[in-house]
């Protein structure tokens, strides 16, 4: 006779659902460390931006845990996972946006070097001049040309100070956004996998006696 799965106790779900936000927020900090370290802002203090996004970030989805981790009919089970499915679109946009901003205003320099020998820079808008004088090269080369990085921004011969600050909290604002997405996605995702798991989410049925069929013995009756 085929056994009934046991429902899961209070205790494991919650054990489960802090065990998938810590994952989510390792997995995303594991990304930028590794393929997506071409997308961190050459910002000082960047890693303690994301470090401190993942932080509130899991802060409120330990607090949203305490919404999802009763037991969910499937209904609620089919809605987690088209938030799922959204959140995953979302994060999906949002890296292919970041990363054209990030080829757009990032440059390495000087770009003749090897990549281990290259510091990455911000640069802001052109202005008209700085269009002119660039143009028919690469931003790095125009910087090259015009003296390097610290000369260009002093003089601001190709963009203004202004401009670069604000560039610079535009792209730290996306790298923060992306990060705090990616989480999310990856922890609603794994809610909801673990959620369709069989024996995970809702217990056995209890079986209704047929009709007509004699209700079974009390205790004390023989």
């Amino acid at each position: 006779m085929a056994t009934e799965s046991r429902p899961a106790s209070p205790f494991e779900s919650l054990v489960a659902i802090v065990a998938s936000a810590a994952a989510a927020v390792g997995a995303t900090l594991a990304l930028f460390h590794s393929f997506l370290e071409g997308l961190v802002p050459p910002i000082e203090g960047a890693q303690l931006s994301i470090g401190m996004v993942s932080f509130g970030t899991m802060v409120v989805l330990l607090a949203l845990s305490l919404l999802i981790r009763k037991r969910l009919s499937s209904t609620r089970q089919r809605w987690l996972a088209v938030l799922a499915l959204a959140l995953l679109a979302a994060a999906f946009w949002a890296f292919f946006t970041y990363r054209d901003v990030v080829r757009t205003y990032v440059f390495a320099y000087p770009a003749e070097l090897p990549v281990s020998q290259q510091t990455r820079y911000i640069c802001g808008e052109l202005h008209a001049m700085g269009e002119k004088r660039s143009q028919g090269m690469s931003i790095a080369e125009a910087v090259k040309m015009f003296g390097g990085p610290q000369l260009v921004v002093g003089r601001e011969l190709l963009w203004e100070e202004s401009a670069q600050q604000a560039m610079t909290g535009r792209l730290e604002r996306w790298y923060m956004f992306l990060s705090m997405l990616l989480t999310t996605a990856l922890f609603v995702v794994a809610i909801a996998v673990w959620r369709a798991l069989p024996g995970k989410a809702h217990a056995a049925p209890a079986k209704k006696p047929s009709p007509g069929a004699p209700s079974p013995p009390t205790e004390g009756q023989p």
